[in-house]
């Protein structure tokens, strides 16, 4: 009892003070005793209720509270009574309308066991709350869209893992998400798309670019290549920070399908299904670029069917087409897989030698003069047979493909007229 009466002794002489603290603080902090009337309140009680502190004293806690806000903490209030602390959020609406989120502290006051009442302090966590809530708000937003978004859609993380991924996006790949959930990017990636791939998350991930755009060939459970365009995002949090990336990824092996059929289309001929004068043009340029670089090798070849045109007067054009599509078969099929036919325009067509001599080129020259004379005579038994004229020039690393073109051709009507049937060589007319 001694006990007590000092505690109390003490508490009453050091009443003025502890109110003077306690008002500059920004929570409610308030003393009931064990019949649940109040002792002590701060000034913040009255921003709050609309009551002075002064006059809340002695009053009976339900009292100030009203049943709006006892009810719901009578629980909580009977438990602290019983020495049981108690710690719980709520709800409030001020008596000046705004909406308070408090997190409520009721801690028991024991002395030898007895409890003589309890503190209270609440604190006002509304921004904190309101921050929560947004935040949820904005996470269940993210994921709606991400689950519902009608392409694949990938969260990746630094070390290029799948985090998540939405149910298109495991369909597009033909496996279940649980599978996805932890795989590498580049595992499922195509060995020759890799590369890049790194390339251009390296790019993301360093703040280099805030997005990228790829296409690039994923591979599906049953091993079949996809194409698609990947559209990745850095998802930043409110520091700037980055951890996660958003991938959408469309599948878009149709277009690239059409892509390269419009691509073969553009570059081969339609009749013999050989490179046209374009695709020649293009690989010309690069050889010529790669012996520039490397040194002179291999040579270009223009080849032209002899007295053609009597072949399509005589027969007519569909029979005249039916041989050249012939005569181009049977010439790729004595070529070698490195060289290169091609479909110049009517009877006349080249053949890129990239390897060897000038002599190896000649070789393969006289080995093509040998295949269409071979063939049977164009107009039957007493028909004439069909012969090839081919101009030879070596490439040296000096002449660029047009002028590369203009010598074999140049070499080729030597041959036509030294009496066709035969292979001639280019020599440059300026040398000695």
């Amino acid at each position: 009892m001694r006990r007590q009466e000092r505690a109390e002794g003490d508490f009453a002489l050091g009443r003025g003070e502890l109110l003077a603290v306690l008002d500059t603080l920004p929570a409610l902090i308030g003393y009931w005793d064990a019949a649940g009337r109040n002792r002590l309140a701060n000034q913040a009680y009255e921003a709050f209720f609309g009551v002075a502190p002064e006059q809340m004293l002695g009053q009976h806690i339900s009292e100030v509270l009203g049943p709006e806000f006892y009810e719901p903490a009578r629980e909580q209030i009977e438990a602290a009574l019983r020495g049981e602390a108690q710690l719980f959020d709520r709800a409030l609406a001020a008596m000046d309308g705004s909406q308070w989120h408090l997190q409520v502290s009721y801690v028991p006051d024991l002395v030898d066991g007895e409890v003589r009442g309890f503190l209270v302090l609440a604190i006002d966590i509304t921004e904190r709350r309101q921050a929560e809530l947004a935040a949820t708000a904005a996470e269940s937003r993210f994921r709606t869209l991400f689950e519902s978004a009608p392409i694949g859609t990938y969260l990746v993380d630094r070390e290029l893992r799948v985090v998540d991924a939405n149910a298109v996006g495991a369909t597009l790949l033909g496996r279940r998400r649980s599978d996805l959930i932890g795989r590498a990017v580049l595992d499922i990636t195509h060995p020759d798309d890799r590369d890049d791939c790194r390339e251009q998350y390296a790019r993301l991930w360093s703040g280099e670019a805030e997005t990228c755009r790829l296409e690039k060939r994923y591979l599906h459970a049953d091993g079949h290549e996809i194409w698609t365009q990947v559209d990745m995002t850095l998802l930043r949090e409110a520091d700037g920070s980055a951890s996660y990336a958003l991938g959408q990824v469309q599948d878009i092996s149709d277009r690239r399908q059409l892509q390269q059929e419009l691509e073969y289309l553009a570059d081969h001929d339609d009749l013999t299904g050989v490179l046209n004068r374009r695709g020649l043009q293009r690989e010309l340029v690069r050889h010529t670029a790669e012996v520039r670089r490397y040194g002179a090798a291999g040579a270009l070849l223009v080849l032209d069917l002899d007295n053609f045109k009597v072949v399509n007067d005589t027969l007519g054009h569909k029979a005249g087409d039916e041989l050249i599509a012939a005569v181009a078969a049977d010439m790729a099929a004595r070529l070698r897989s490195s060289d290169v036919l091609a479909r110049l325009g009517g009877d006349e067509f080249a053949v890129i030698v990239p390897r060897g001599s000038a002599d190896d080129a000649l070789a393969v020259g006289r080995s093509l003069v040998e295949v269409v004379r071979a063939r049977p005579s164009w107009g039957g038994d007493g028909g004439s047979p069909l012969t090839l004229s081919v101009g030879v020039a070596a490439f040296d690393g000096m002449a660029s493909a047009e002028e590369m073109l203009d010598r074999a051709d140049s070499a080729m009507y030597d041959a036509k007229a030294a009496g066709r049937d035969a292979v001639a060589c280019w020599s440059d007319p300026t040398s000695d």
